[in-house]
């Protein structure tokens, strides 16, 4: 994307390779999982200049995330809590074209009143150390990460949000809660 959000290129990447992870549920409550991940990858310009360079990537990273889930919904949450975090490290020694480190934490918090319903939250992700490449940027824009810009519009080695919101439920359609509302 250039500064005035016109679509630049489009890369098409294709990736091939193996995950082991393992972890632990925690009834409806939360999960701990441990992994490791080993791919390579093939990214090609799908729309903009032919002749803009394609380019080859190779992925060896180990990852621990734990996850407490209690909203109500993933899509529209009126009551409940959410926390998230993980955290990534890429290694030459598992394949990787260069070493970095990742830390994404996300908590979302609602509570209903009656018909009415309040949302807050944080996003804060983060490359610790290193440089993150290009595959391995994060990615920004469409719902709940900032709206106002296309979706992959944005990217970078770190961002954070805060997000504020609200919804009233405005009635029943087919057994379940119609609700309007805004994110801010």
């Amino acid at each position: 994307f250039d500064d005035q959000g016109h679509i630049v290129a489009e890369y098409d990447a294709r990736e091939a390779g193996l995950a082991l992870s393992g972890g632990r549920e925690f009834g409806n409550y939360g999960a701990l999982q441990v992994g490791v991940r080993r791919y390579t990858g093939h990214a090609n310009v799908q729309v903009g200049d032919p002749s803009l360079p394609g380019f080859d990537f190779d992925v060896g990273e180990l990852r621990i995330a734990g996850t407490i889930d209690r909203l109500d919904s993933s899509y529209l949450p009126r009551e409940g809590y959410l926390l998230a975090g993980s955290y990534m490290r890429s290694l030459e020694s598992l394949g990787a074209d260069s070493e970095f480190s990742q830390l994404d934490f996300d908590a979302i918090g609602a509570r209903a009143f009656g018909k009415h319903s309040v949302l807050g939250g944080v996003r804060y992700h983060a490359t610790t150390s290193g440089v993150a490449p290009i595959q391995s940027l994060f990615r920004l824009g469409g719902f709940s990460r900032l709206v106002g810009f296309q979706p992959n519009e944005l990217t970078g080695q770190d961002y954070g949000i805060v997000m504020a919101g609200y919804s009233y439920e405005i009635g029943k359609l087919l057994g379940r809660e119609a609700v309007a509302g805004a994110l801010l």
